[in-house]
């Protein structure tokens, strides 16, 4: 048989596409294993946005960042070779080692550099855009979300032949053992029966099929937990458990059924029996909160008494920072558009503080910058913080001097008779300064003072000796105050803060830390005029970042998960607008 070339080359195209699929295939389940490596895992019906949201950075939850923005310029080079990127700046290339820079650049714990592209100020969030149709399909998930997980929970329910008994339904709230679990979030049907299936499976219990002659529930108690206890009264506990609660009406209704299914029942006969004999020479006060070491009240309480004394409204507990700046202001956006969810806000120092009540598990939820992010876990290695992470907007560093100081960049600062305010001692700017001095170490030699902004200002106008910095989205209130008073022939400067060593750092989850920005001249007019016209200011920036942890949504579910990402996507639009580069 004969081929003509057309033929064998519809074949070979036919060949690579069957293999390269397979290879894509296979690149793609060895990416989403690498992804959920931390034995999370994440309902694939998760709505397009929340994984917009919270996909573009890792925290090691359960989303993680699959692509790198690649907005804005580089470094310009001094290459003769032509760049291949778009952007007419390219960083350029270093040797090993650099003559004349008197340093070298330390490797730290938890920071780590790499090659990569800088950003352009840009406060948008490019891959997420808030539309009527987002919070449609949103919306349509919630309600579906909810009907699948309800239908879930009355197919495992119906494996047993009689109802749940609910003799004292409305005293679920007043029950001790109720004291024990956390009523401030909401009660998700697919996490519960997933919870329950990994303490069985992990406790080595086989229940015996003639409990399902039986109900799902007495009363506030899971029907399972009660027969695990009866098969295991030899456990510390277990039969310490029948005594305690032997005044509660759901245990009695359970064991009159216990008796009932017995008389034909040889084996739960001698159970009830050995239950009977533990309990005959216990005495003293009863404690109608106790429960065996080991079994957690979500266990040992039915589904449906959870359900009931969960809140109608799951909370957000979210830590910002000042009243009047705009982590604050970003919250409130977000409290406001939150449909269905209680956020609560609370004001804080800044991002050390949030992070300490992150990890102390005060809050669910805070506004930290990127760097102070790299510090905390490069400092603490050994703490775990397993979060979701999503980019709210970039934050300049901004940094003022006397015109007289000879100043136009960072690099400019004599450490033998300049001194530089680096805000209040806690304070965001602080900790990007001492993450400076951490990643080179000529910046310690810099002496610096805290102070609060207003009075560093005003050091900065009276002495040509000293230097302020100040880090915020741009078009804050302070800078414009800073450019009002430059406009009234204060001798105030915007100067360049340009080293291009930090453009490469990366924190432990592989996260970019800064990123380049170029403030335009018209943003701050009298801060950057020059000799005749006004100049654009290329400075280093950090990114404010949301912080969630992962075992809120883990409490609340995909479908409140969903409602908090919509009001993200909005929030982040609304400050846009608000530290536009055009100004307000």
């Amino acid at each position: 048989m004969k081929y003509n070339k057309l033929t064998i080359c519809l074949v070979m195209v036919i060949l690579i596409s069957i293999l390269g699929g397979a290879d894509l295939a296979d690149a793609r389940y060895r990416s989403r294993s690498k992804s959920y490596s931390s034995s999370r895992s994440y309902s694939s019906s998760a709505s397009k946005t929340s994984s917009s949201v919270w996909g573009g950075r890792s925290g090691g939850g359960y989303f993680s960042s699959s692509s790198k923005s690649s907005s804005g310029y580089s470094k310009p080079s001094t290459s003769k070779s032509k760049s291949t990127s778009e952007s007419k700046y390219s960083k350029p290339a270093k040797s090993a080692s650099v003559q004349g820079s008197g340093y070298s650049k330390p490797q730290k714990s938890g920071i780590s550099y790499k090659t990569g592209s800088s950003g352009m100020y840009s406060t948008g969030t490019s891959n997420v855009k808030s539309s009527k149709f987002d919070k449609k399909i949103s919306n349509k998930q919630t309600v579906s979300g909810a009907k699948s997980s309800y239908a879930q929970y009355q197919n495992s329910r119906s494996k047993f032949k009689k109802k749940s008994v609910s003799s004292y339904k409305s005293n679920y709230k007043n029950n001790k053992l109720s004291q024990k679990v956390n009523h401030n979030k909401r009660f998700d049907y697919d996490n519960d029966a997933s919870a329950r299936s990994r303490y069985y499976s992990s406790s080595g219990w086989r229940a015996p099929g003639y409990i399902y002659n039986s109900r799902p529930s007495f009363g506030m108690w899971d029907s399972m937990c009660l027969w695990m206890m009866l098969s295991n009264l030899s456990r510390p506990g277990y039969s310490q458990t029948f005594y305690n609660h032997q005044n509660d009406v759901g245990i009695q209704e359970w064991r009159r059924e216990a008796d009932e299914l017995a008389r034909t029942n040889a084996e739960l006969r001698e159970k009830l029996n050995e239950l009977d004999a533990a309990t005959a020479g216990m005495n003293g006060p009863i404690d109608p909160s106790f429960l065996p070491e080991g079994i957690p009240a979500s266990i040992a309480l039915a589904p449906e008494a959870l359900a009931a004394m969960s809140s109608s409204t799951p909370v957000l507990r979210f830590a910002t920072a000042s009243k009047t700046g705009n982590y604050n202001y970003f919250g409130g956006v977000v409290k406001s558009k939150a449909s269905g969810i209680d956020v609560e806000l609370l004001n804080t120092s800044g991002s050390w503080e949030n992070l300490d009540l992150l990890v102390n598990g005060k809050v669910d939820a805070a506004m930290v910058q990127s760097d102070a992010l790299m510090l905390y876990k490069a400092l603490y290695p050994d703490v775990k913080l397993v979060t979701e992470q999503t980019v709210i907007y970039p934050e300049a560093v901004q940094m003022i001097a006397n015109r007289d100081s000879g100043i136009k960049s960072v690099k400019d600062i004599n450490p033998d008779k300049h001194i530089l305010y680096i805000g209040p001692k806690g304070s965001g700017t602080a900790m990007t300064w001492k993450a400076f001095c951490v990643l080179d170490s000529r910046y310690k030699k810099i002496p610096t003072r805290t102070a609060g902004y207003d009075q560093a200002l005003q050091e900065v106008r009276e002495n040509p000796y000293a230097v302020m910095m100040f880090v915020s989205g741009l078009n804050s209130e302070f800078i414009h105050k800073a450019n009002q008073l430059a406009s009234s022939g204060t001798g105030l400067q915007l100067v360049t803060v340009d080293d291009w060593d930090f453009n490469d750092v990366s924190d432990s989850d592989g996260n970019d830390v800064y990123k380049f920005v170029e403030i335009p001249s018209g943003v701050y007019p009298a801060l950057q005029k020059g000799w005749i016209f006004g100049h654009d200011i290329e400075t280093i920036a950090v990114e404010s970042v949301m912080v969630l942890k992962s075992d809120w949504i883990d409490r609340n579910g995909a479908e409140t998960l969903d409602s908090l990402s919509s009001a993200i996507v909005e929030a982040k639009s609304i400050m846009q607008k608000r530290i536009s580069a055009k100004g307000n």
